[in-house]
């Protein structure tokens, strides 16, 4: 055990280490946590993590090149007043992240794990990002909006030279002008490989199966979409949706290959989702939501993930979950072995 950087909180399946990050404030947390493109390096970024109530010290990104023994901070913007809504690792210097202040977007890059500078937004054509992700170090997008609200179109951008350039699409209409991004911080999005799907606040999701040179919208036979998950193996590969029924139920539902939907059995104890992860052994578990209540629940299984309570985010890295608590003194992220 490390003094002063850790302390071990006993699970049933094994310890879960919190890391403390050494900022000393209340109701920011990390709401996403990204593995890098190259596989080897985490970021994550804060937000608050009390719906429209912003950050109270800035935005901060986290970083560990070291499998989350330990983190480094780098300050993304000092302002108040402001969301961490989407972080996209590229390697261990090199990442973006896309901040939020009442209906403006702004997205920050750096290049050296430590500064942080606005990207033009010229160079995508969108005046509003919301959603970044990169499929391996040199191909990534950018998903965001222009025009005004009420002919407002979607648009997606993409590099295949690691951001040194971009090239938009044609713009899609949104449907209605009020849709967006069903949740932040990659919450509603879900990608394996070159495959990437982004469920809206509508009825629709978005999804690419080529490594976002080509997009279509398609309609979600459940409603609208609180999670998904995208496995392949063997040739097949597996797209599954899940949402929130009015009845206080999860439904689900699977398509291989481009097949026809079929219902997939959801365990009893799961009432809500809010984002869904895959882990070891093709199991889906959910992101825990503190301001929700949702916990950290395997939904095949029913069984609750024992991280410690109040935790938010979850990303997925070989045999370890990490996730987050609010960002007080011994308080940060969490590393926890899965199952």
């Amino acid at each position: 055990m490390v003094i002063l950087l850790c302390f071990l909180i006993i699970a049933t399946t094994a310890p879960a280490q919190v890391v403390d990050l050494k900022l000393d404030f209340q109701t920011n947390s990390v709401m996403q946590i990204d593995t890098s493109a190259d596989g080897i390096t985490l970021w994550g970024i804060t937000s608050s993590n009390v719906d429209r109530l912003p950050t109270i010290a800035g935005v901060y990104a986290v970083r560990s090149t070291n499998n989350g023994t330990s983190w480094d901070t780098s300050c993304i913007t000092p302002d108040w007043w402001r969301w961490g809504i989407s972080i996209a690792a590229v390697n261990a210097v090199h990442a973006y992240a896309i901040i939020n202040r009442d209906d403006t977007t702004w997205l920050a890059r750096t290049l050296d794990g430590k500064t942080w500078l606005e990207v033009n937004p010229a160079m995508m054509d969108i005046s509003n990002p919301l959603f970044i992700h990169f499929f391996n170090p040199r191909v990534g997008v950018v998903l965001g909006t222009q025009g005004r609200k009420i002919e407002r179109k979607w648009v997606v951008a993409r590099t295949t030279d690691g951001g040194a350039s971009w090239t938009p699409s044609i713009a899609m209409l949104a449907e209605p002008p009020t849709e967006s991004i069903g949740s932040f911080n990659a919450r509603s999005a879900a990608w394996d490989g070159g495959t990437l799907v982004i469920g809206m606040n509508s009825q629709r999701y978005l999804i690419t199966t080529d490594t976002g040179q080509t997009w279509t919208f398609e309609r979600s036979p459940i409603g609208r979409i609180a999670g998904a998950v995208i496995s392949s193996s063997g040739g097949l590969q597996r797209i599954q949706l899940l949402a929130n029924q009015p009845s206080g139920t999860v439904r689900s539902v699977t398509s291989t290959n481009g097949g026809p939907w079929q219902d997939v059995t959801i365990h009893p104890s799961v009432k809500k989702v809010d984002g869904v992860r895959l882990v070891a052994s093709e199991g889906i578990v959910t992101i825990p939501r503190s301001l929700s209540n949702i916990p950290c629940i395997d939904i095949g299984r029913g069984t609750t993930v024992p991280f410690p309570q109040r935790v938010d985010a979850l990303a997925v890295k070989g045999p370890y979950l990490f996730t987050s608590q609010e960002l007080m003194p011994r308080q940060g992220i969490v590393r926890l072995q899965y199952p």
